[in-house]
């Protein structure tokens, strides 16, 4: 499996996630679960957008993601705190070792192709999980994509200056939508090109439960809004019952 985001849209993708709101509600979320995590195990943690704010509020965190290069750029980031990195594909036992809490998120599950490769990741994640922990699972929700048609383009500024086009190509029958990511500045444009394969919320429940997660709570957003019919994205808090192991 290659890095989904080569190097050179390294920064690109940094631009585009830049607007995004989790970065201030991703450490009191994590603190308001019933029983306070100590250890976490992020998945795909990128350059340390999450990363940096869990450590910051004192978690002992360890990183996983496929790019060297985004690690590295993670580890300059959070020197000095307790953070520590693991680099490969995520499918397969990277870490040794017991958490409080795995942290799958921003889509990163449904970058994976397949139920069975999907579950080979909340395998990893049980593996490690304690018993009684927990995993945060966010995803948005595929309904945004259903009454879409085949191709569509939406447009949203990230800056003053930049300008974020998303052209989308939807495979309805697949349930993968392969979005090209186009951001429009001063003085030049970038893209890169994100495909995902999306799982319904109650596909999302069976398949944690078949490596051992039960839902615990679900919301539309990490600011904990209610998750409702409207909503366009959802976070999915489970917690260990048994041992995290296929059955």
């Amino acid at each position: 499996m290659k890095p989904p985001y080569p190097d050179e849209s390294i920064e690109t993708y940094e631009l585009v996630h830049s607007v995004q709101n989790d970065v201030n509600l991703i450490s009191d979320f994590v603190s308001s679960l019933p029983r306070m995590p100590v250890t976490v195990l992020e998945f795909g943690a990128g350059t340390g957008r999450l990363t940096l704010p869990l450590a910051e509020a004192g978690f002992s965190i360890t990183a996983l993601d496929l790019s060297p290069t985004m690690l590295e750029i993670l580890q300059r980031r959070t020197r000095g705190y307790d953070v520590s990195t693991a680099c490969g594909d995520f499918r397969n036992e990277l870490v040794h070792g017991i958490f409080d809490l795995c942290v799958i998120v921003t889509n990163t599950l449904f970058m994976v192709p397949g139920w069975k490769e999907q579950q080979r990741v909340l395998s990893q994640a049980a593996n490690c999980t304690a018993d009684n922990g927990y995993l945060i699972l966010e995803t948005y929700d595929p309904r945004i994509y259903l009454d879409q048609p085949e191709t569509f383009s939406l447009s949203v500024p990230l800056t003053e200056q930049h300008l974020l086009t998303d052209t989308a190509f939807v495979d309805h029958v697949a349930e993968k939508v392969t979005l090209i990511r186009t951001v429009t500045g001063p003085e030049n444009q970038s893209f890169y090109t994100e495909t995902s394969h999306w799982l319904a919320p109650r596909e999302l429940d069976i398949l944690a439960s078949s490596v051992g997660f039960e839902l615990l709570e679900r919301y539309e957003d990490l600011a904990k809004n209610p998750y409702v019919t409207q909503s366009k994205n959802l976070v999915s808090v489970y917690q260990k019952t048994c041992q995290g192991e296929e059955r």
